[in-house]
């Protein structure tokens, strides 16, 4: 699927909740299988295509239409980021979506956004990243990971544990014996008074819980509705 067979007046003029969730699952899997082919050639049209759809989809009033966007926007995020060259405004305006699905759905729907970012944040290495540049993280992580702080003081058990486990994959708590986790303290740096207190609230939440019960499970699985290749992904921790 390339960014030319997505039809942005379809999708547009479309009502069919089965339709729309149909093209979620198609940019799933692609962003999934191959990421790199899809945004290399024609990288402005496949993003701004997929942008659009996954959009629809996380604002539909069909649960089912939301949780293949939600999942579609997991993939669409990592696929940016690996992506050479990728700017940062790209990054932040899918951030915007995850932080107004945070934000506006029911536990349910936070629920699987969260577990979305937790297998992406099991799919990239931020401590690789950060050696490559200098310490600092990309301005969208402190801003996910605030999101994902404020989901974690909600009132159902469940989304809290959900959204801490995202915090756990994706600042790879506990994923390293041999190496210093600095990847916290870091993040804690870029943000502003408010947003670091909230967070370093929350890892102390976390660390009183304890880590270990997340790597005894496969944190790249999203849940068991998800096509998995074990062939082409090892996880980091």
């Amino acid at each position: 699927m390339s960014g030319d067979n997505l039809s942005e007046k379809n999708v547009r003029n479309t009502d069919s909740p089965v339709l729309l969730q149909a093209h979620a699952q198609a940019i799933m899997v692609a962003f999934m299988v191959s990421p790199l082919s899809m945004l290399q050639s024609k990288f402005e049209i496949a993003f701004e295509k997929s942008q659009l759809i996954v959009t629809q989809c996380c604002d539909s009033a069909d649960k089912n239409v939301r949780s293949a966007g939600f999942r579609a926007l997991g993939f669409l995020i990592n696929a940016t980021f690996i992506a050479p060259n990728t700017s940062e405004e790209k990054l932040l305006s899918l951030i915007k979506l995850v932080d107004k699905a945070l934000k506006q759905s029911g536990p349910d729907d936070r629920i699987i956004l969260s577990n979305v970012i937790c297998c992406i944040g099991s799919r990239i290495s931020l401590r690789n990243v950060l050696k490559g540049k200098g310490a600092t993280p990309p301005s969208w992580i402190p801003q996910l990971l605030s999101a994902l702080c404020a989901t974690s003081k909600d009132k159902i058990t469940d989304v809290c544990v959900a959204a801490e486990d995202a915090i756990v994959a994706l600042c790879q708590i506990g994923g390293s014996n041999s190496e210093k986790n600095d990847i916290t303290a870091a993040i804690g740096s870029q943000m502003a008074a408010k947003d670091k207190a909230v967070f370093e609230e929350t890892l102390s939440r976390i660390y009183r819980r304890g880590v270990s019960a997340i790597f005894a499970r496969e944190t790249r699985m999203i849940d068991d509705t998800e096509i998995y290749l074990p062939s082409l992904y090892t996880s980091i921790f």
